[in-house]
């Protein structure tokens, strides 16, 4: 019983490191540009203005990260993550993090007040969408995470600017 019981956590802890996901959501219709006055509206895929974007890298030599991640407004007022063609080496429990730091390294980096935890990654790779609640103060928020919640390690973040 116990070693079945320690095989079924060693292979759940251990097989995400060996096995890739893919995802390809499209990018919803509706984007508005949201950028301030006179500002230069970050770009991502099909070239549709983002209020705030960055690029994901490695969160250490071991936790690697690539891809871009911009935040848009839709026309009905909703706002929205996506996470464009990403590359992240996978982990158990990954989760998709808005934080107010802008470079997380650690469990207290990542969670200082006003951070939102956004789901459970989809896949560790290809692109896709996550709807940013209606509380989340986007102004505070300066990067997006991709978070370990078993072992509290940042896999990938991305400054947002």
């Amino acid at each position: 019983m116990i070693i079945g019981a320690s095989a079924y956590l060693g292979w759940y802890f251990i097989s995400p490191l060996f096995i890739s996901n893919r995802v390809n959501e499209a990018l919803p219709s509706g984007l508005i540009a949201a950028a301030g006055p006179g500002a230069a509206a970050p770009q991502t895929g099909g070239g549709s203005a983002a209020i705030k974007s960055g690029t994901l890298k490695d969160g250490d030599s071991f936790h690697k990260g690539s891809g871009g991640v911009a935040v848009f407004r839709l026309s009905d007022g909703k706002r929205l993550l996506r996470l464009d063609s990403i590359d992240v080496t996978n982990g158990p429990d990954l989760h998709v993090y808005l934080s107010a730091h802008p470079d997380p390294k650690t469990r207290e980096d990542v969670h200082q007040p006003g951070y939102a935890d956004l789901g459970k990654l989809k896949a560790n790779q290809g692109s896709q969408n996550y709807d940013i609640p209606a509380d989340v103060e986007l102004n505070a928020i300066r990067s997006v995470v991709i978070y370990c919640q078993p072992f509290h390690v940042v896999f990938s973040a991305a400054a947002l600017e």
